[in-house]
């Protein structure tokens, strides 16, 4: 017997809708500690999740440009 992938699909799935009210949902739920905003690629097992330090950053950028760099593959061509 031989397994064969036959396809291979993706799309994004949001829990919640990425908008500004949601975000501030949940921001406000810290309840004063410290919060790190991040984005993590969930299907990439172990890879680490890509970090925005500064909320109004994270708030005013399209999601589109944080998930783009944390699904860009990195490669190191020097070792």
């Amino acid at each position: 017997m031989i397994r064969e992938v036959e396809s291979i699909q993706h799309r994004k799935k949001y829990t919640l809708p990425f908008n500004e009210s949601n975000l501030q949902k949940l921001y406000d739920m810290r309840n004063g500690k410290p919060c790190d905003l991040v984005i993590k690629d969930e299907s990439a097992g172990d890879k680490p999740p890509y970090s925005v330090e500064n909320y109004e950053q994270f708030k005013t950028k399209p999601f589109d440009e944080p998930w783009k760099i944390v699904t860009t593959p990195k490669h190191n061509l020097g070792n």
